[in-house]
């Protein structure tokens, strides 16, 4: 009877959840998914802040479509780490994968500049994940390892947000400077590595279990460790900024210095014309007297022989005036012949004032690289298919229209919408240049093509 009575008692026992579980339960999930779009919007922050301008899509439509893919991840994520007993890290590479291809999808910059500010975050948040295990051993000193807790995730939060907050500024400002003028990208992959290191470092110091941050001085080495690798890590950026800068001044400087030695050479062609027309000037009284004598003897034959010979004597001024404007005068003299040279066909219509309030150096600029890529197009092409037709003036004296068309082979490299050097040396920055100095004036620059012709639209206002 003892018995029996026992295994009755058994089997009424409710099989139902404990209350305190059961609480709890029900207080995490909510906060749980609250946490959840709050580290989204985050997360999707310290990302766009750099590419703010590359963008594809509108930031809140970055965010919605990130949202999603984080709420549908947790909870999947979540069952099968539960369902067979898997390490929490089992799923952390592939996630990284998936939201880096979203990532890339939402922005125009290339492939190099996304992986690095992907894993600058990721190194980033690396150190707010790392402080936040430092919070925790703290507090559960027994614990064998993290454990989301209700105080840990919010210290993880407010950790993630002072960050958020004070890389805000540089990162929407200098950052983003950075991803829209500089494109080489080994200097970008050089960024990844720096990322890379400071993640992989992050990674290596996560205690496992809480015990050995307490024996001897560890856990002051811990947080040393951390402090000094979040302090270089800035340095280092902070660093390469300033050397980005200098690279794209020494750029401009470049560009500038040969604007400068075009102008130069046309000044000094000038120059020789010149001295050239004044010992002809001079010496003009001794052929006025053997022009008179030759007429005298009414030697027609040697008279006329003389002046042939004179004639052809005479120096020749290469300059040709297309415009008002000094600067695109001395500008086009110079390329003009070198396309001359390449066989190609070449229609101008130039018609610009002398002042502008473009300066002389970003208008040559703009012509030069414009121009360049037109002839560098059309060598592409045999002759007798090469031309290049180049409309520059104003309108109601209010906008600067820069119109260009040249034939070409049809072969193109584009990457994220932006147009790539096919010149095995070619570095590719000269349609970049030429956006970012037409972008400066708060002008737009177009650049399309077909399959046999390249088109530049530029428009600038003046007034």
């Amino acid at each position: 009877m003892k018995t029996s009575s026992c295994v009755a008692a058994r089997k009424v026992k409710p099989l139902t959840t404990p209350p305190v579980f059961s609480a709890t339960l029900y207080t995490i999930i909510p906060y749980t998914m609250t946490v959840a779009m709050i580290a989204v919007k985050i997360t999707s922050s310290n990302f766009v802040f750099p590419v703010k301008n590359q963008l594809k899509f509108k930031k809140n439509n970055v965010f919605l479509c990130i949202c999603p893919a984080f709420l549908l991840c947790i909870p999947v994520v979540s069952y099968f780490t539960c369902r067979f007993s898997l390490n929490e890290n089992f799923f952390t590479l592939p996630l990284l994968i998936l939201f880096f291809v979203l990532f890339q999808f939402s922005v125009r910059t290339t492939f190099c500049q996304s992986l690095s500010v992907f894993v600058f975050v990721c190194a980033l948040l690396s150190f707010s994940a790392n402080f936040t295990n430092g919070y925790d051993a703290v507090r559960y000193p027994q614990a064998t390892a993290f454990v989301a807790r209700l105080d840990t995730n919010l210290f993880h939060f407010s950790v993630s947000l002072l960050m958020l907050v004070l890389l805000a500024y540089p990162l929407s400002r200098y950052g983003s400077f950075l991803i829209d003028s500089l494109t080489a990208p080994n200097i970008w992959y050089m960024t990844v590595l720096i990322s890379g290191t400071f993640l992989g470092l992050n990674i290596l110091i996560v205690p496992h279990k809480h015990e050995t941050l307490y024996v001897n001085r560890i856990f002051l080495i811990f947080w040393s460790l951390l402090g000094i690798m979040f302090a270089m890590m800035m340095m280092i950026y902070v660093l390469f900024y300033f050397i980005a800068i200098g690279m794209l001044e020494s750029a401009k400087i470049a560009e500038r210095n040969h604007f400068l030695e075009t102008q130069e050479a046309q000044y000094l062609k000038q120059c020789r014309y010149m001295e050239e027309t004044a010992r002809i000037r001079h010496d003009f009284h001794h052929t006025l007297h053997t022009l008179k004598m030759l007429s005298e003897e009414s030697n027609y034959a040697s008279l006329n022989r003389y002046l042939d010979e004179y004639l052809e004597a005479l120096p020749v001024n290469q300059s040709v005036t297309y415009c008002q404007h000094n600067s695109v005068n001395a500008l086009l003299n110079y390329l003009i012949p070198s396309a001359q040279e390449a066989a190609i066909d070449i229609n101008l219509n130039i018609d610009l004032p002398n002042q502008l309030t473009v300066t002389d150096i970003d208008l040559c600029c703009i012509l030069g690289n414009v121009l360049e890529n037109a002839i560098d197009g059309c060598k592409t092409l045999p002759t007798g298919k090469r031309s290049i037709q180049l409309t520059v003036t104003t309108r109601l004296n209010a906008w600067l229209y820069i119109v260009s068309t040249n034939t070409f082979n049809g072969n193109i490299k584009r990457k994220n919408d932006q147009y790539q050097t096919t010149k095995k040396n070619g570095h590719g920055i000269g349609l970049t240049s030429t956006q970012i100095t037409v972008e400066k004036y708060n002008g737009s620059a177009q650049f399309s093509n077909d399959t046999s012709c390249f088109y530049v639209d530029i428009m600038i206002p003046i007034a």
